[in-house]
């Protein structure tokens, strides 16, 4: 199973770039052209393997909500105490991604359930 994390590019080198992980400034090697700063990557394994658009981001923040607050009620946090700390989380992410807060607070109260299934179609 491979895991891709999303980060922002913070600035642009010949092969190594630096990013921000976490809101950790890390060097990886670029694995795709045409980068620039502020630009939103998915890192595996210490390589940029895709440019993402900030669409790309907020149409898969919904599941990506749903797995932080599954992640707070298997720890013991009621639903609303899980909602709400899934929330911070994605809000977090999304500041770090440089994503409009309100913007993000939107996606995720005005998702519509049903739209997660096509993640999983």
């Amino acid at each position: 199973m491979c895991l891709g994390v999303l980060a922002r590019v913070v600035e642009v080198g010949d092969i190594v770039s630096k990013v921000s992980l976490g809101g950790a400034i890390v060097e990886v090697i670029n694995g795709v052209g045409n980068l620039k700063p502020g630009d939103v990557v998915i890192v595996h394994a210490g390589l940029i393997i895709q440019k993402v658009t900030v669409e790309d981001v907020i149409s898969n923040l919904y599941a990506i909500y749903e797995l932080q607050k599954a992640h707070y009620i298997y720890n013991g946090f009621s639903d609303e105490e899980a909602s709400k700390k899934a929330l911070e989380d994605i809000k977090k992410l999304g500041a770090e991604l440089g994503i409009d807060q309100k913007l993000v607070e939107e996606t995720i109260l005005n998702f519509n359930e049903e739209e997660i299934a096509k993640f999983f179609t």
